[in-house]
């Protein structure tokens, strides 16, 4: 039987291997139910005190009776402000700082809870600490309720667009603030987080016509473009060729429409710097800017390690490494019954007397081995 209701959370057992148990409330029940959420299936796992919206399965279990197995759960807000005590009293971002049931009733019979939402929601922690809370206590407050009302705003707006609980994992990594509205004032850039998958682009697509951003939009066309290099990257290319890139460009993507399309959206994408033209022995490449960054910032660390140099060990100099590897290979042939054939030396040489160095091979060729000696001698 389908499970589908507004749960209050009252216990919550972390997984070993994430995930967990949950215990909750709903439909004015006295006893709370069980709930088993895999790690796959939301942003994180719920606190004590906050709402979730829950869907799943009724299952029988053998040992803890009557469950749900969720299938999709989402944060949501307060029912209504008479939870304001219970919320602030029992919810972990809320502890730490000497503020408990009784700071929430304190702040509740001064202000009133409707105001106190109010209060709350705009960070007006000067006019909260009025009432008999210190400065410091008030901010603390404001800061943890203000963090959550943009986690709970981010999963509400996901769930109406059906946009799903990964990208709720990623967003919250890299937004803190105002996440919602800029994600309506631009929803093509949740293409840099998406798998890169049409029907990804065809949902983000559908989100912005609801905003009222149209095909033809500036914002649509330069998300296309950078869909279509990602679509390129997962075949392993971080770059394609300029003069490839129109042609690629409407083949991948529909809602282009047309080459000369696909050149207007690549001018416009390099006019907000969302892509950039790489040159290389007189050919020209097209790439996202954040991949660019990337390579640029590898290859200038790779370069000033390989022209530092490594100073001679104390207890092993660089002309001893030879003869304290064949010592070391030595012993590891009598204690395990094998040692290190020549190209492992020679690796286990070359990492241990440059700065940077590169180890490949197909697996079971023996990389591991190198690296546990690498460690040993170092």
């Amino acid at each position: 039987m389908n499970f589908d209701e507004l749960v209050e959370i009252t216990n919550v057992y972390p997984g070993h291997l994430g995930g967990c148990i949950f215990k909750g409330l709903f439909q004015d029940i006295e006893r709370s139910v069980g709930f088993r959420v895999k790690y796959r299936t939301v942003s994180r796992n719920p606190c004590v005190g906050e709402f979730w919206n829950v869907q799943g399965q009724w299952r029988q279990h053998s040992n803890y009776g009557r469950q749900v197995e969720v299938n999709n759960a989402v944060i949501s807000a307060l029912p209504d402000d008479s939870y304001i005590v219970k919320f602030l009293s029992k919810h972990p971002k809320f502890r730490g700082f000497k503020f408990g049931e009784s700071g929430a009733k304190k702040l509740v019979k001064d202000i009133g809870a409707p105001e106190l939402v109010k209060l709350l929601n705009n960070g007006d922690w000067k006019i909260i600490a009025d009432a008999r809370i210190t400065e410091e206590k008030s901010q603390r407050v404001c800061e943890a309720w203000l963090e959550l009302k943009e986690e709970t705003e981010l999963a509400t707006f996901l769930a109406e667009n059906n946009l799903g609980s990964d990208l709720a994992k990623k967003i919250s990594r890299l937004c803190r603030f105002n996440t919602v509205e800029r994600l309506k004032s631009n929803p093509y850039s949740l293409v840099a987080l998406s798998n890169s998958q049409s029907k990804t682009l065809k949902l983000i697509s559908s989100v912005a016509k609801n905003l009222g951003i149209s095909a033809e939009d500036d914002r649509a066309l330069v998300g296309c473009v950078e869909f279509a290099l990602y679509q390129e990257l997962q075949k392993g290319h971080t770059i394609i060729s300029l003069a490839d890139a129109p042609a690629s460009i409407t083949q991948h993507l529909k809602v282009i429409g047309s080459k000369a399309k696909a050149e207007e959206a690549i001018l416009k994408s390099l006019k907000v710097k969302a892509v950039c033209i790489l040159e290389d022995k007189g050919e020209s490449y097209l790439q996202t800017i954040s991949l660019a960054y990337i390579e640029q910032y590898v290859e200038q660390r790779l370069t000033e390690l390989q022209s530092m140099s490594i100073p001679d060990s104390l207890l092993t100099p660089h002309s001893e490494i030879p003869e304290r590897l064949k010592q070391y290979n030595s012993e590891h042939k009598s204690k395990y019954k094998w040692g290190l054939v020549q190209k492992q030396c020679r690796a286990v040489e070359m990492a241990l007397t440059h700065r940077f160095s590169l180890l490949s091979g197909y697996g079971g060729t023996g990389k591991t081995a190198v690296l546990k000696a690498i460690v040993d001698m170092s």
